[in-house]
């Protein structure tokens, strides 16, 4: 996925760490890679720094 900025990917698999995450990640990206793209950094936000 090119929406995903290399400085973004390091938080993002505190996100995927997450079974069920994952899974809406993946099924997500299939249909619309746009919305998913904002649905994880929006998990992104929710992690404690």
């Amino acid at each position: 996925m090119d929406s995903i900025a290399c400085h973004e990917r390091a938080r993002a698999f505190k996100v995927f760490k997450n079974a069920k995450n994952r899974e809406t990640f993946i099924t997500s990206a299939a249909e619309d890679e746009e919305s998913a793209v904002m649905w994880r950094r929006s998990e992104m936000a929710e992690l404690p720094t």
